[in-house]
């Protein structure tokens, strides 16, 4: 008799510390918004339906920046002229054309575009982004 009444006593004891335990426990719940975040690194999202519920299509080139915005995402230089770049998301080398712009130059530390006649240069940043001239 006394083994049961020590088993039950044991039993509450446990119950009252996880209790314990589970009330002063830090909220350490997470919102779905938080988890299910997606980085589209600018193109398009492939959960976001492209026909809207009235069958219209929505148009991509406006939700993401147009074809007309380049980010330059790193560079590998070689001295011997085969260089790439990641831009957009593109591994690109020179005279290859990108978003309505032509690479003319790829230098170590930053990328040489013409577009529409103006030449304009993507630097990178060891911190992580990138300047533009």
């Amino acid at each position: 008799m006394m083994n049961i009444f020590y088993k039950v006593i044991l039993s509450v004891f446990v119950i009252f510390c996880n209790l314990i335990i589970a009330i002063s426990a830090p909220d350490t719940s997470v919102t779905i918004d938080e988890l299910a975040k997606y980085d589209s690194m600018r193109k398009r999202d492939p959960f976001v339906p492209v026909i809207t519920n009235e069958g219209v299509i929505t148009n991509i080139k406006d939700e993401i920046g147009g074809d007309s915005t380049l980010m330059l995402e790193g560079i590998m230089y070689d001295d011997k002229g085969q260089s790439l770049a990641i831009v957009n998301g593109e591994v690109v080398r020179k005279d290859d054309m990108i978003a309505d712009a032509k690479v003319l130059e790829i230098k170590k530390e930053s990328v040489v575009f013409i577009k529409n006649g103006e030449i304009f240069v993507l630097e990178s940043n060891p911190e992580g982004g990138v300047n533009e001239k």
